[in-house]
């Protein structure tokens, strides 16, 4: 944090949940059963017999996001959450394969970024107009930033890259938070992803790199060696792009439960 204030992202709906989320978070943070990369609060393990706490953080951020479900278990949980009241979205589980790694820092270390002036990795140092010009163009170019606590990776452990022109403007950018308890099964997997190209620098591997530079700082800096990311069904482009960095859909899903009256037709 900066100045001991901290930095919401992603625009007034989003920087609210995260507000809330940041304020929950000290009273969870030492419960493996939550998980958290900076931007909802999500339940580690859901089940249907644990909707209830789905529910309570739901009412408490407007949003809650539960990994790993059993993709025949999906429409039970969408059923139930609808009958609550809640909106429902899924994305489909991506998992990094044991070469990731390996393959990342083949692409870091053969691949060249035309026009990239500077390649950029947020830190402590990180000034407050830098971090507003990332949330800027994330915004602008479909995603959004966990807060600046985790950004920084003061709060969980984190990378974030992303690459700037001559100019000084930002065109790639990509991220990864470990995310899980250190006591839970899943404490050496990070989620991976906030991928975001400029619409003129698309289709010269700029996210690629920056999706590889993420996964090698994770493991060379942190340790984390397994990684995740949701992916909605149909994006080819995204699926292409992981799986050159050997990730594999599973058969398991995203679900994401949103309370319409603070998210209003609003996707996480």
């Amino acid at each position: 944090m900066t100045d001991g204030k901290q930095l919401y992202f992603g625009g007034p709906l989003f920087e609210s949940v995260q507000l809330k989320s940041d304020q929950l978070w000290p009273r969870l943070k030492d419960n493996p059963s939550y998980s958290f990369h900076g931007r909802a609060i999500g339940l580690a393990d859901a089940s249907v017999e644990n909707l209830d706490l789905l529910a309570s953080l739901v009412q408490s951020t407007g949003v809650c996001l539960c990994d790993f479900i059993p993709v025949s278990e999906v429409k039970e949980f969408q059923s139930r959450l609808t009958k609550m009241g809640l909106v429902t979205d899924r994305m489909e589980m991506w998992v990094s394969d044991q070469t990731t790694v390996e393959k990342s820092r083949e692409v870091v270390e053969t691949t060249f970024l035309s026009g990239a002036d500077e390649l950029v990795f947020v830190s402590d140092k990180t000034s407050v107009s830098e971090l507003m010009s990332l949330d800027e163009f994330t915004q602008e170019h479909g995603t959004s930033l966990p807060m600046e606590s985790f950004l920084r990776g003061g709060e969980q452990l984190a990378s974030c890259v992303y690459a700037r022109d001559s100019n000084g403007k930002v065109f790639a950018t990509a991220a990864s938070v470990g995310q899980y308890h250190i006591d839970h099964v899943r404490s050496d997997m990070a989620y991976w992803g906030m991928l975001a190209t400029r619409e003129d620098k698309r289709g010269q591997g700029a996210a690629l790199l920056m999706g590889a530079h993420a996964i090698v700082t994770m493991h060379d800096l942190h340790g984390l060696k397994r990684f995740f990311t949701p992916i909605k069904d149909g994006n080819t482009a995204s699926e292409r792009l992981c799986s050159k960095l050997v990730f594999s859909r599973q058969d398991f899903a995203v679900l994401i439960a949103i309370d319409p009256s603070i998210l209003p037709n609003k996707d996480e």
